[in-house]
């Protein structure tokens, strides 16, 4: 990632994703180990539901799908 890339990806993407008509937003933040799913209403993103840690889940629009999240934030294996 470069510098300054997680100022602009959760705040200033949102107007631009809004203006082309993206309805879904996932935001992963690996720091804090979460993942904020927000929805477009009306021109004006909605959070929907904020998901971490150890949980199995299933995310909008992707419902059928379910995700572990412990993989998210395991550390890479060490190669052999």
């Amino acid at each position: 990632m470069f510098e300054g890339y997680e100022r602009r990806s959760a705040h200033g993407i949102r107007p631009t994703l809004a203006h082309v008509g993206v309805g879904w937003l996932w935001y992963v933040d690996l720091e804090v180990r979460t993942v904020t799913v927000s929805r477009l209403i009306d021109g004006a993103w909605s959070e929907v539901a904020v998901h971490g840690e150890d949980e199995r889940v299933r995310l909008a629009p992707f419902a059928d799908l379910e995700i572990d999240l412990r993989a998210w934030w395991a550390e890479p294996s060490a190669p052999p």
